[in-house]
């Protein structure tokens, strides 16, 4: 559901995050994000208010999960691949409380702009005339690899997911895989094999079955419901720098998150300015990943 704020007026940064009409926390429940199964209430208190969101995405079959926290004028803005309710805690975090991914507003009042879907979020505030600042983007991105080759799916095992040491995987869905593809595993189930993430290629498929073998054995062991996938989580946050007052076009200083790169060297997230990103060449960005030749 796409729940758009324009031209909004909030008194102060504390009511925009709260405001229970037209706030931060209440536009992204309304637009489908959950923070109560999924996500969860860190802290509730006022002016310091802690709070996971999780989405299944537009298209339902996403995982995505948004952390908004919030210090005085500053609100950071935090991703993962998976999130545990019981230890409150996530893995393979991108973004940060020290400011890379921070909106900074005012303790005045403010207008902003925000949209939100189930996919993620925009926001340009406005603490000035012609002053905007912290603007942001957070959430999934549009896969670059096409639907019938994006290998999305997930482990489902009759409860007994994928050991390691083996090479079979039992998915829920064959249709968009493909035999030599790269394909990302991510453990979404919290206990022992929470944040367990590793890169294999396809070397078989059997549709009947919905088994597909890896080239080479698992190195590690994933429950049922296990994200499988070219590009599983392709999740970026956006913002300017350290939250800083900017003109109404963004500036130079951008930065990105990238969770689904981040996993090609080992799980955890790369950091990339905008300059990286255009300068990378086929060595990280390998065409063949993504059944392009």
């Amino acid at each position: 559901m796409f729940v758009p704020r324009i031209g909004q007026a909030y008194a102060n940064t504390t009511d925009f995050v709260e405001n229970l009409t037209v706030g931060l926390d209440v536009t992204l429940v309304a637009a489908g994000w959950d923070r109560t199964t999924k996500g969860e209430t860190i802290s509730a208190v006022s002016g310091s208010t802690d709070r996971v969101y999780w989405s299944g995405g537009e298209n339902g079959r996403e995982s995505i999960f948004l952390r908004v926290t919030q210090a005085g004028q500053n609100i950071d803005f935090r991703a993962y691949s998976f999130w545990d309710t019981v230890a409150h805690a996530g893995t393979h975090v991108i973004g940060d409380a020290a400011g890379a991914t921070r909106t900074t507003l005012q303790a005045g009042a403010l207008v902003a702009w925000l949209l939100v879907d189930k996919n993620g979020i925009g926001l340009a505030p406005r603490v000035a005339v012609g002053t905007y600042q912290g603007k942001l983007r957070a959430g999934i991105l549009e896969r670059h690899v096409v639907a019938q080759r994006s290998g999305q799916t997930v482990i489902s095992n009759a409860t007994f997911g994928a050991a390691s040491g083996q090479a079979l995987v039992k998915v829920a869905d064959t249709t968009n895989l493909q035999v030599g593809q790269d394909v990302w595993l991510i453990n979404q189930k919290a206990g022992a094999n929470n944040g367990n993430a590793e890169r294999c290629t396809i070397q078989a498929i059997n549709p009947g079955t919905r088994v597909i073998q890896m080239l080479a054995n698992l190195g590690s062991t994933y429950d049922d419901g296990a994200l499988v996938g070219a590009d599983p989580q392709p999740m970026l946050i956006w913002a300017s720098t350290a939250g800083n007052t900017e003109a109404l076009v963004a500036s130079t200083n951008l930065y990105m998150h990238y969770n689904s790169d981040a996993f090609v060297a080992a799980p955890g997230a790369i950091f990339l300015s905008r300059t990286d990103i255009e300068a990378q060449g086929l060595a990280t960005f390998n065409p063949d990943d993504y059944g392009c030749f």
